[in-house]
């Protein structure tokens, strides 16, 4: 079985800008899965994720307020990529630094079949 795959590139996502790329690569992954793609592929080299929420729940969670919820409820998370009910997706970074700022979770997934995450530093 071939698997429909987009490139973050071809999105207009580059990888070592220094600005935060974290809703351009949500967009990107919404729209593909939309249409029906499985793979998504980045260019290698770093990306700057970050949120506004979770840069200050970190500064509050280092100045001793609040806590970091490791449990599985997502509401109350920030979460850089939340999956629900796909059968297959393929994140490929291409030997890529995530550069998370604040308290993210990287990824959630939630009754989904196959999950591939590949070369991401």
């Amino acid at each position: 079985m071939m698997l429909r795959v987009a490139d973050a590139a071809a999105f207009g996502i580059e990888p070592d800008t220094g600005g935060d790329v974290t809703e351009r690569i949500r967009e990107f992954i919404r729209h593909g899965l939309a249409n029906g793609v499985q793979e998504f592929r980045f260019t290698r080299g770093q990306y700057e994720i970050a949120d506004e929420g979770a840069l200050r729940d970190f500064h509050a969670f280092m100045g001793g307020e609040g806590a970091w919820d490791l449990g599985e409820n997502t509401d109350r998370k920030h979460i850089f990529l939340q999956f629900e009910g796909f059968e297959r997706i393929v994140l490929d970074f291409q030997h890529s630094t995530l550069r998370f700022h604040g308290l993210i979770q990287p990824f959630s997934f939630k009754d989904c079949k196959e999950i591939v995450i590949r070369n991401v530093r």
